[in-house]
């Protein structure tokens, strides 16, 4: 079960005429391995969970100032102010949602390359 037997097994994987049998572990070590694996991989799970909530909440307040934009009396002369307020608004929270998305593909893609590498 450690990285050496898994390279021979790569390697005798390639030769099909010569057969190696590799030492299996005890079902409680691979339940400890897979438990180790899964344990070493949840704060990456929790930061794509955390960058999902994110980018559920700042959708929300742009759709939110979408609605509110949509209703003709914010574009009336005495609603000025509060028109430039939710334009500044929707432009924040799509740069934040932009940034978050990025951190969420780079969490997610790291996730999938340690979860391959834990296999």
């Amino acid at each position: 079960g450690d990285l050496d037997d898994y390279k021979q097994w790569l390697m005798a994987k390639d030769r099909p005429l010569k057969i190696d049998i590799v030492q299996s572990n005890s079902k409680k070590e691979d339940r400890r391995a897979a438990a180790d694996a899964r344990q070493q991989l949840q704060p990456l799970r929790n930061m794509v969970k955390k960058a999902e909530q994110q980018m559920t909440s700042l959708q929300k307040v742009i759709r939110d100032i979408e609605q509110e934009l949509a209703e003709p009396s914010i574009y009336h002369a005495e609603a000025k102010q509060k028109l430039k307020n939710m334009l500044s608004e929707q432009a924040s929270a799509k740069s934040q949602l932009e940034q978050v998305e990025i951190d969420w593909l780079e969490a997610t893609d790291n996730l999938e390359q340690k979860t391959q590498q834990a296999k």
